[in-house]
């Protein structure tokens, strides 16, 4: 019997104090920010972006964004899918609660948002998205732009949809705009990256040759044996071609993102605009032995990029090694654009990041809670257990609980990579973290902000859609 499987039968009898869910400032907040721009990049990794110590030539404005402004070090996603994780984002509510567990599902109208509690305070919402099925998780946006067929929409023509509206905005209010970019996700399917950049990552590798390789097995955590059959999978085009056309996706999004703070800057130049970019799950790649995403919650699938930074220099640059979650940021945006969170406080899973830039660590915040998305029959001719997935991860360690199967709990200090399953050594923190997310699930589930999960169902507008890009079969 795993520490997890006697804390259910225990611990979740234990009563959730208020360490549990955040609440929202009890005060309204001072405005910092007329103007805020939230950037989600879909399936990038953290370590493949140079501020996170990724030595190719492939985000050079991202760089230079963490360079001016806050890069946090740490920043947990609260799945390893699109759909979830984006509405995590938006609604500071884990996937449990929110009750979109996989792509295509609806947010329910009455759970509130980023975007409905900026436009209740008075701002223009405006999201420009690059797929379609992202619709069910866009509530509260007066300007609603996505993606129209089947497949996905290039960085470029999103960027040039969101510029237009920049150019048409009239009066003076404020205004929140989402934009996201789906192109690091489609490295895996035909869709091909610039015809320039895809080069110039292939004449990188040639270069850098087994410079890089050591990093990917040595730093990234994919197998040697793995990495050599490569060249055979991609028909002799080398085997880091994988790598070279992921990171040349990086590149294209990296262009396409310059462009739009560029053509931003320029139409706003009275305003004060946040600018917060980050992704929502990473990709496998190999680490784990696993291509793609989804399936499992470790670092590579998890971890994601988050920078803040504004050009008028308010957020200070500094690197934030505490560890972060998503669900931090509906607080976060919105106590920096002084937007109060309501009467009732908005009962958050977040918490506001904003002591973190202002260089004030935090002592007391609780484990990062991530859930895997449920295995559908797709996934489950693929090889998926049925099973539930969670992950408490705090400063050292991390425990990841399967409900069929063993359990793991990893070192994150000794053992980065995540490689070395500890369960069951009788170290302290497998109890500790057992315990933990035993009482915040079983809270979770007994506190729903929607109906049944067991009733959730894809919308039949985003199947066509959700089959092109190889959600569903």
């Amino acid at each position: 019997m795993t520490a997890v499987t006697r804390a259910f039968g225990a611990a979740i009898l234990v009563a959730i104090v208020g360490s549990i869910a955040g609440c929202g400032p009890a005060t309204e907040p001072s405005a910092a920010f007329d103007n805020v721009v939230l950037v989600t990049i879909d399936t990038l990794r953290a370590d493949h972006l140079g501020a996170y110590g990724y030595p190719r030539p492939v985000s050079p404005f991202i760089d230079s964004l963490a360079a001016e402004g806050a890069r946090f070090e740490r920043a947990i996603a609260s799945s390893s899918h699109t759909a979830p994780s984006h509405t995590s984002i938006f609604t500071a509510q884990h996937p449990a609660r929110h009750g979109v567990l996989f792509n295509g599902v609806r947010l329910e109208p009455d759970i509130p948002t980023l975007a409905s509690t900026f436009r209740d305070a008075g701002f223009e919402t405006a999201a420009f998205v690059s797929v379609r099925f992202l619709r069910g998780s866009a509530r509260g946006f007066d300007i609603r732009n996505f993606h129209s067929k089947a497949g996905f929409r290039p960085a470029g023509r999103t960027v040039d949809r969101a510029l237009e509206w920049l150019g048409d905005r009239e009066g003076e209010s404020g205004f929140l705009l989402w934009v996201h970019f789906f192109d690091v996700h489609s490295s895996n399917s035909k869709a091909r990256p610039p015809a320039d950049l895809l080069e110039e990552m292939r004449q990188d590798s040639r270069q850098r040759g087994e410079e890089l390789e050591r990093l990917l097995v040595n730093d990234q955590g994919i197998p040697t044996d793995f990495l050599a059959q490569e060249e055979q999978r991609f028909e002799g085009m080398g085997n880091l071609e994988r790598f070279d056309r992921y990171d040349a996706q990086i590149a294209s999004v990296d262009r396409e993102l310059r462009r739009l703070f560029e053509g931003l800057e320029s139409s706003t130049q009275d305003s004060r605009t946040l600018w917060v970019v980050t992704a929502d799950h990473g990709e496998g790649l190999g680490s784990h032995r696993y291509i793609g995403h989804g399936r499992h919650l470790y670092t590579e699938q998890i971890r994601v990029p988050l920078i803040v930074y504004s050009g008028d220099g308010q957020i200070e640059p500094r690197t934030v090694e505490q560890r972060v979650q998503h669900v931090d940021l509906f607080p976060t945006i919105a106590e920096l654009a002084g937007v109060a969170l309501g009467p009732d406080g908005l009962e958050l899973e977040g918490r506001s990041l904003v002591p973190l830039l202002d260089g004030v660590a935090s002592d007391s915040a609780e484990p990062a809670f991530a859930q895997r998305r449920p295995a559908d029959n797709l996934r489950l001719r693929g090889g998926w257990p049925d099973e539930l997935v969670l992950v408490a991860e705090a400063e050292r360690f991390k425990y990841i609980l399967h409900s069929v199967g063993e359990d793991e709990l990893y070192d994150l200090v000794a053992d980065p990579l995540e490689l070395d399953n500890l369960i069951g050594n009788g170290r302290p923190e497998e109890q500790q973290l057992a315990e933990w997310l035993a009482r915040k699930y079983q809270w979770m589930v007994e506190h729903p902000l929607t109906g049944s999960l067991d009733e959730v169902q894809i919308e039949s507008e985003y199947v066509e859609e959700l089959e092109a890009l190889g959600y569903l079969n």
